[in-house]
């Protein structure tokens, strides 16, 4: 019997490591195992890349209906009446500590819808990437790379 520790790599559950292996029901996996199932998966969704675009385009379109331009535009209109509401103030030394607060309000809402708009734009970017690279692609994935599948 060979005693000495295996040096591939094994993918064991949670369960398996905390509780030991009477309590997990699945056994060990290979690293090369996992890594064909990611390849096989990466090549039948190319196989099917026309699904895949249509999918995508669908996401892109869902995206454009959640565009928050107007709410932004809306949030700059109050902004300029407020400023010029607090520029009348000041000329006529009434007080515009209210103003200031609703000010302070109106740029937090902004600086929030422009985070989301952010987010939203290089989501909409990765997407439209991915479709082209899938129009780019008519290859079938032979070797697994970690580089391919891990941003780090």
């Amino acid at each position: 019997m060979n005693n000495q520790a295996s040096t591939s790599a094994k993918w064991r559950c949670a369960t398996r490591i905390t509780y030991g292996p009477k309590d997990c029901k699945g056994g060990s996996l290979e690293e090369s195992e996992i890594q064909n199932a990611v390849l096989r998966a990466l090549n039948q969704t190319f196989a099917g890349k026309n699904n895949v675009k249509e999918v995508l385009k669908k996401n892109v379109l869902d995206i454009d209906k959640n565009d928050n331009s107007k709410q932004m535009s809306l949030v700059d209109e109050k902004i300029n009446k407020l400023q010029m509401k607090q520029v009348s103030s000041v000329q006529d030394n009434k007080s515009y500590d209210q103003i200031v607060e609703q000010l302070e309000e109106l740029r937090n809402n902004k600086s929030k819808l422009q985070t989301e708009k952010s987010i939203v734009d290089a989501n909409k970017r990765r997407i439209v990437d991915l479709i082209k690279f899938i129009d780019a692609s008519s290859f079938r994935v032979e070797e697994y790379e970690d580089k391919l599948y891990n941003r780090n």
